[in-house]
């Protein structure tokens, strides 16, 4: 008997096959003498829409609300339908004798899985796949440690949990405020989320802090300078870093200045060996690494003559 392994991603699914060894590709799925891998995508089962509970639901209006139903009844999606039919099949097979839940480590993986094991009608023994990496050590770790369903029952009801209240708030909430805003009969909608509409309130709500934000004078305290404070030159990182930097790197060289003569003059800055080289290459039709010795040869004559 083999056992079948659900993953999230088809990604996750080729990683686990690549661990688990020799597992050969069949269709979607990868099988080996010991397991089959297949993999959803994403979210294949979802609840129903109003409409699909009762018609009356169909019209918008604050009449029909709220809805609440007594039960949350679970659908196929409509575009990945194939794929859920793929798994249905794979778990209706006869020479599996258990399934193992590898979708993402997480609430909305347990989710996943959970929704497609129910719609599906299965009734194989589950157990948990819990990956905190896809690493080749992580993945076999994982195995050696399955996790039993029971494990997973509180993670499993917080997510179904999260679904059904994004449901129940997300269908009446945009209902309501579409009915009290354009009218039932508006093909306008507002859109209202358990999620996205304190989000939004958030952003609108900075946005008319900067829209209506006023300046005001500050004031600033003036001190007489203390004979400490002007005695000692102020230490920082800068002046730091000028004393102890060599000359020729970024300074002017200062002159030796000698007793009874004038000071030498002072000389430019020197150019950069990138600009020298611009200007030499296209005369002299020289390559950039022949034309970086000798400008490195002048550069150093030329300090050593001001020093």
């Amino acid at each position: 008997m083999k056992k079948l392994v659900i993953a999230e991603k088809p990604s996750v699914a080729a990683d686990i096959a690549k661990v688990l060894g020799r597992a050969k590709k069949h269709d979607d799925c990868y099988e080996n003498e010991e397991y089959v891998i297949s993999s959803a995508l994403g979210h294949l089962i979802e609840l129903p829409m109003p409409a699909d509970i009762d018609k009356k639901y169909a019209r918008w209006g604050l009449s029909n609300l709220p809805i609440l139903p007594e039960k949350f009844e679970l659908k196929p999606i409509d575009k990945t339908k194939k794929k859920f039919l793929e798994l249905k099949k794979l778990l209706a097979r006869k020479d599996i004798a258990e399934v193992i839940n590898a979708c993402d480590a997480g609430r909305e993986g347990e989710l996943i899985f959970t929704y497609i094991y129910e719609v599906a009608k299965s009734k194989l023994p589950r157990k948990r796949l819990w990956m905190s990496s896809m690493t080749p050590e992580s993945i076999r770790q994982a195995f050696e440690n399955l996790k039993e369903q029971s494990e997973m029952e509180s993670l499993q009801d917080a997510a179904r949990c999260r679904s059904e209240s994004d449901w129940i708030i997300g269908m009446n909430g945009s209902r309501a405020v579409t009915s009290r805003m354009f009218g039932a009969k508006s093909k306008a909608t507002a859109s209202v989320g358990r999620v996205q509409t304190p989000t939004l309130a958030m952003i609108v709500e900075r946005e008319r802090e900067i829209a209506e934000f006023k300046p005001r004078e500050t004031l600033k305290s003036k001190t007489a300078p203390t004979r400490a404070s002007t005695s000692a030159p102020i230490s920082t990182p800068k002046t730091r870093r000028r004393a102890t930097q060599p000359t020729g790197f970024g300074r002017r060289p200062t002159p030796k200045k000698s007793p009874g003569k004038p000071n030498p003059p002072v000389p430019p800055k020197f150019r950069k060996r990138s600009r020298f080289q611009s200007k030499s290459r296209p005369a002299f039709t020289t390559s950039p690494r022949s034309s970086a010795r000798p400008t490195t040869a002048f550069r150093s004559r030329r300090r050593a003559r001001f020093l």
